[in-house]
């Protein structure tokens, strides 16, 4: 706690005696007052046999002649060099007992005895702690009348303790005591000091400690928190799928929640908020109510028990650790709790974690902003100083480059302060583990640091699992990296890769980066997984093919470097993975249906030929404008990879050209013109299912929002003809 009073204090106006938090209790001081020798602690020097009484103790109280009690001996420090210069002379002729331990060990007297201090006797007054007056406990009614700088009482672990000798000698100011006087402080005091801070302060008697009550309360919010942030949604989750019907999961779950708003600006805020598929939407919608309900029982338990000035602030602050533990989880690609508890992929959560990150962001700055208003900057605490600032420079660099208009035209400035995202949640751990007294964390924190902790262990089991699958797994590129041209639709690039000792599954999605693209970055795309690779296979093999947005892109350096691409000199890629993808919920379904669009066809293609061999129904529905790219995959991965299954069953192919036509392009006989009629198609694929009593139909959707929302339309008409058989729909639109 530091200091005790320095000169004299008032109390409503009225001089009092300024022992340091100690002196003398008023009533026994004075040259008359004869009471036994304080006794020593083992660790301090023993003083000679001479007892110093008040009397003599005030006749050596100038600077030139000053004489203080340190503990249970009185020393004569007039000539002491004092390294706080002359502060030291407030206590001569005074008890200073209570300013020492605030900043020295024990151990330090025997150092002042080496630098000119005379330890000259044993102290034979009486400290004013000792005048406890009640038995009974006093209220907090008649403490809260003691809420002055000049008649502060304050309850802090059971006992009554008058602060006002205190304050003008506190290390951090008197602006930090202040907000105790007439309160319960002991949750306020306990986050920062131990229970010898208060030795020698004056009592008025004993009062209701509520601090263990405290303390429990606070583990278990923490715990309720992680029971309905976490727990109960994955309970739900399952139990949605097990109690509900395939067309309730469809509606709850799969189905996407909005279409894109066409506003360039406001537009881009609005999607990257609310683009995305009705389950996340209603986990998220969760989260919110959770948090709203949370901020309410946080608020209302500081206010029972922390000081008023701090309320806001520790609630706040209180929050913000969840905020930035479930952005953490919601935001790793490998090892992202939406994946590993729900099954939801990466790059269906993004728009969670983009919420939740934001929200996040607000909690952070809110905290520092109400605890700097409520005590002013220079009144954090020193051990908190550090890992408060370094919180603070983070979210100013890292927040405003995610705001949604912000990312889409500074996504490399975007990507590259991101890297920041993961120092907030260790420093936020470091920042919970200085809230400790004497080394030990406070009993209402355990349940807080397990929170940030476990969040800061998913960005590092992140990283490291990124670096090792690129260093240790590397990746080599197979024969030459294609350019497909613009010729009726976008170009694209075609790169065939093999990654080393690696394990893949078809429709996984990989990280990608070039160094010729001049990209550090890793950039997700869904990859062709031409062999899985595994255990009894050196290596896997998978084909990347990227659309060229035209600009200052990563794909139109990587194109330009293609273009000017020597044999001598082949690109080096560098892929991490596999991260999510797949069917999804589809998988065990019997009848799988692909309507894609453009590059969205790389799913199917990946996914296709392993179905077919895996003995599935599978129908291709491939909507395309580019010639070159159909020309580069019809062949390959719908008619060579899939054996003769489409020979077969030529109407399960559906591939149609929907570009401008040219004397110049080619295709294969089975390639049609035009757009395919998705109803109709999809209509055909349900009836034949049907024959078969195969009653659920799988539909994967990928393409562009307007090729999605026709897909769903006519999911929702087969389901609307009350037959037997259900359509499932999993989507994945270019705007998500």
């Amino acid at each position: 706690f530091g200091r005790g009073c320095v000169g004299s204090c008032t109390t409503n106006g009225a001089p009092v005696s300024t022992g340091s938090g100690i002196g003398t209790s008023p009533e026994l001081t004075g040259p008359k007052a004869q009471v036994p020798a304080r006794e020593c602690r083992a660790n301090e020097p023993q003083p000679p046999a001479v007892t110093v009484t008040n009397a003599e103790l005030q006749t050596h109280s100038t600077a030139t002649d000053c004489w203080m009690v340190l503990g249970c001996g009185v020393y004569d420090i007039s000539n002491y060099k004092h390294s706080g210069g002359n502060i030291v002379h407030s206590w001569c002729g005074k008890d200073g007992t209570t300013s020492f331990t605030g900043k020295h060990p024990w151990s330090y007297l025997q150092i002042m005895i080496g630098m000119n201090a005379q330890l000259v006797g044993k102290y034979g007054g009486t400290p004013v702690g000792s005048s406890v007056g009640r038995q009974n406990p006093i209220s907090l009614a008649e403490i809260a009348q003691h809420n002055t700088p000049f008649d502060c009482w304050s309850c802090i672990h059971g006992t009554v303790y008058e602060l006002h000798f205190y304050l003008p000698d506190h290390d951090a100011g008197s602006a930090v005591i202040e907000p105790m006087c007439g309160e319960d402080a002991t949750a306020y005091f306990a986050m920062a000091h131990s229970m010898d801070a208060l030795g020698g302060l004056p009592t008025k008697g004993s009062c209701d400690s509520r601090a263990e009550q405290a303390f429990t309360e606070q583990n278990i919010l923490d715990g309720a928190a992680l029971v309905a942030y976490i727990i109960f949604p994955m309970f739900l989750n399952e139990v949605i799928m097990a109690a509900t019907s395939p067309a309730t999961q469809d509606r709850l779950l799969r189905r996407p929640m909005a279409k894109p708003f066409n506003s360039q600006c406001l537009g881009n805020l609005l999607n990257s908020y609310v683009e995305m598929p009705l389950g996340v939407f209603i986990m998220l919608v969760w989260f919110l109510v959770v948090t709203a309900v949370l901020s309410v029982l946080w608020s209302i338990h500081y206010n029972t028990y922390y000081l008023p000035d701090f309320v806001l602030a520790g609630w706040v602050g209180r929050m913000t650790v969840y905020m930035i533990s479930m952005a953490t989880y919601l935001g790793t690609r490998r090892w992202s709790l939406a994946w590993v508890f729900y099954k939801i992929s990466y790059e269906k959560t993004l728009k969670a974690h983009y919420v939740v990150g934001t929200v996040a962001s607000i909690f952070m700055l809110l905290h520092g902003i109400t605890y700097m208003a409520s005590f002013g900057p220079e009144n954090l605490p020193e051990h908190q100083v550090i890992t408060a600032y370094l919180l603070l420079g983070c979210i100013l660099i890292v927040f405003p480059f995610t705001i949604n208009n912000f990312r889409v035209h500074c996504y490399s400035v975007f990507k590259l302060t991101h890297f920041i995202a993961p120092a907030i949640t260790i420093i936020a751990t470091f920042h919970i583990l200085s809230l400790n007294v004497d080394g030990v964390l406070g009993r209402g924190f355990w349940v807080a640091l397990v929170w940030i902790a476990s969040a800061s262990l998913f960005w590092i089991g992140d990283f490291i699992y990124s670096r090792y699958d690129v260093l240790l797994k590397p990746t080599v590129v197979i024969g030459t990296p294609r350019l497909l041209p613009a010729d009726g639709g976008p170009a694209h690039i075609s790169v065939k890769l093999r990654k080393l000792r690696s394990t893949l599954f078809p429709g996984a999605w990989m990280s990608v980066a070039c160094r010729e693209a001049f990209s550090p970055l890793s950039h997700p795309f869904t990859a062709i997984v031409r062999k899985c690779g595994g255990l009894d296979r050196e290596y896997a093999e998978v084909e990347f093919i990227f659309k060229v947005n035209e600009g200052r892109t990563w794909t139109q350096r990587l194109s330009n470097a293609v273009a000017k691409l020597s044999p001598k000199e082949p690109m080096k890629f560098y892929v991490t993975g596999p991260y999510g993808g797949g069917l999804g919920s589809l998988d065990p379904m019997k009848v799988i249906i692909f309507v894609v669009g453009g590059v969205g066809v790389t799913p199917a293609a990946s996914i296709a030929p392993y179905l077919i061999k895996g003995g599935k129904d599978v129908y291709v529905i491939w909507s395309c404008r580019s010639a070159s790219l159909i020309q580069h995959v019809a062949v390959e991965y719908f008619s060579n990879a899939c054996g003769s299954y489409f020979d077969r069953l030529p109407d399960h192919r559906n591939i149609h050209f929907s570009g401008k036509a040219s004397d110049t392009h080619v295709f294969p006989p089975f390639i049609k013109t035009g757009r395919p009629d998705i109803p109709g198609i999809m209509q055909k694929a349900v009836e034949s299912a049907m024959s078969q009593d195969i009653f659920d139909i799988g539909v994967f959707v990928c393409g562009p929002n307007a090729l999605v929302e026709s897909t769903l339309v006519a999911a929702d008409q087969l389901n609307a003809d009350k037959t037997n058989a259900h359509v499932h729909v999993h989507a994945e639109s270019f705007q998500m």
